[in-house]
């Protein structure tokens, strides 16, 4: 019983660490879970339950939880709509919106967190952390958005363009090209085209680069700076 205490205890110091590496592994599945939409449901409400109960313990009240919860219903709802719809485009382009605006709110909980604690720990960096890959996911759900308004936006490599229209690809892809640009790796294997996808590209690469260099940077030192006082 006192172990299992213990346990809790330590788990309860590092919600965010544990969350990232949930993160982690929910990015890693996610191909292989392209095909079976039930496995992608019950993982993605895991997901966000771990999310808003990790974010609850940052003070986010429960009115803004059940309003993020709508959103993600909300999401999910069009998102599964769209499929057969002689107006699935525009379902879901509204799906990802909605999922974008999520997401987004998710990334302001989790600073918010970040910024208004009283001490810089490990789990807050993780924290930060994060918010990182969340806003990757973001700029991810609106790269897809403005492939499925526009195609011509993007250009895909020659395999996978013939294949974007099958399960979820397109979002796939869109997460990939996402973390590929948050981190500045450029492999140029997608390219944005169109002058709003380049510029929306852009702010991408310059959000990824300002804030590990200033606000993961700072909290490290922060952190270290605590650790040999």
């Amino acid at each position: 019983m006192l172990k299992r205490i213990a346990s809790n205890t330590v788990g309860s110091q590092t919600p965010f660490l544990w969350l990232f590496v949930f993160t982690m592994s929910v990015l890693l599945l996610t191909p292989l879970l392209l095909g079976n939409r039930f496995l992608v449901l019950v993982l993605s409400i895991v997901y966000l339950r771990a999310l808003w109960l990790t974010l609850a313990d940052g003070g986010i009240s429960k009115l803004v939880q059940v309003a993020l919860w709508a959103l993600w219903l909300g999401s999910l709802g069009l998102k599964l709509a769209s499929t057969g719809s002689d107006d699935g485009s525009a379902m879901y382009v509204a799906s990802r919106l909605c999922s974008m605006l999520l997401l987004t709110a998710c990334v302001v909980g989790t600073m918010r967190h970040v910024l208004l604690g009283n001490e810089v720990t490990l789990d807050t960096i993780f924290a930060a952390i994060v918010a990182y890959v969340l806003a990757a996911l973001a700029f991810s759900a609106a790269y897809s958005a403005l492939y499925a308004l526009d195609p011509a936006s993007f250009s895909f490599p020659a395999p996978a363009a013939i294949t974007l229209a099958e399960h979820g690809a397109v979002d796939a892809q869109a997460t990939y090209f996402s973390f590929v640009t948050i981190a500045t790796l450029g492999y140029g294997d997608i390219t944005p085209k169109l002058p709003f996808a380049q510029m929306l590209v852009v702010t991408e690469a310059m959000f990824g680069q300002f804030y590990v260099a200033v606000i993961i940077a700072w909290l490290v030192s922060m952190h270290a700076g605590r650790q040999a006082k």
